[in-house]
């Protein structure tokens, strides 16, 4: 069972496929029990494909009362998935995009332009905080940080999630380190700063190595 182990490093959940999913099955496999042997091949482990399903002419095997699958029957690759959302209670991007078996790279090169979007954030509202202040650049990044929520949660395809995703990336740690920045510099060196400084070092760490949840794989 995997382990239930997660870092900041990793997709979010937003991103995340269920591991119960299949190719979309025939019409008849809606409605009749385990006909999934018939229409989808196994593999070497005896677990069914995820990514290919047998091309036949189901009418026939139908009317043959089959209810196992020929081994010799062509496979094809799947158009459109089916899933059942029991270790994700909900649908994803992930999953009403069909992120799966060829496309299954598409979440982890969305997450990596998210980070590329957070090395430009940092050295762009670095800038503007030395240029224009500390309360408008922290103003500025939770209002660009509110607009790629936004646009996140209206994604359409891969390539608008990940520019999405660079918009929240832009954002990301500057709106809370500049809320930080302000602190220390306004006041001077008392027990509560230090304080403050471990937890601010401790909750880093915790976010870096800490648990959470692994990203299931399709």
């Amino acid at each position: 069972m995997a382990s239930k182990r997660r870092n900041m490093f990793q997709k979010n959940k937003t991103q995340e496929t269920t591991e119960n999913g299949s190719c979309n099955l025939p019409p008849f496999c809606d409605w009749l029990v385990g006909l999934l042997s018939l229409s989808v091949p196994r593999g070497e482990d005896g677990s069914y494909d995820k990514c290919r399903m047998y091309v036949a002419d189901w009418s026939q095997v139908l009317a043959r009362n089959m209810t196992e699958a020929d081994p010799k029957w062509p496979t094809a690759g799947c158009n459109k998935w089916q899933y059942q959302f029991d270790d994700i209670p909900y649908p994803t991007i992930a999953t009403e995009l069909d992120w799966v078996c060829d496309d299954a790279a598409l979440p982890s090169a969305a997450q990596s332009v998210f980070f590329l979007g957070a090395i430009a954030g940092g050295l762009i509202f670095g800038w503007l905080a030395d240029r224009y202040g500390r309360i408008p650049a922290l103003v500025g990044a939770n209002v660009v940080g509110l607009v790629g929520g936004i646009m996140t949660a209206w994604s359409y395809s891969f390539w608008f999630f990940t520019l999405s995703r660079f918009v929240v990336g832009l954002a990301f740690d500057n709106c809370f380190t500049m809320m930080y920045i302000l602190v220390p510099e306004d006041t001077t060196w008392t027990p509560s700063s230090a304080v403050l400084n471990v937890t601010v070092v401790s909750a880093c760490d915790y976010h870096a190595e800490g648990p959470g949840f692994d990203s299931l794989r399709f």
